[in-house]
């Protein structure tokens, strides 16, 4: 079981521990699974200097998507963070899609 982990990051200052956070709680549910955090992935791709942080913003989100989107590729699951509004997150809202097309199973 890969479990692919979304959730709402622009404009959320905590974004990181809100990720490991839920990573944990799908590693302890389910202790056999991989899960792949989208927003550590980015956080390393940005310390790595693949990609390039800079004033725009929306370029920043779109290297990230360009980068963690094909990973849905190798998952079996999804899994949304819960959110105040989950429906917020254009990123989580282009996942859920790519899943669905995939036929990946929603967790919850």
């Amino acid at each position: 079981m890969r479990i692919y982990l979304s959730g709402a990051v622009s404009d959320d200052p905590d974004f990181l521990a809100k990720f490991a956070k839920w990573e944990n709680y799908l590693l302890k549910k389910y202790p056999d699974a991989r899960v792949f955090n989208p927003a550590e992935h980015c956080h390393q791709m940005i310390e790595k200097k693949i990609i390039i942080v800079g004033d725009d913003k929306f370029k920043l989100w779109q290297d990230c998507m360009f980068h963690v989107l094909p990973q849905i590729e190798f998952c079996s699951h999804i899994f949304f963070i819960p959110e105040q509004d989950e429906y917020h997150s254009a990123g989580a809202n282009i996942e859920l899609m790519w899943a669905d097309k995939k036929g990946l199973e929603v967790l919850s």
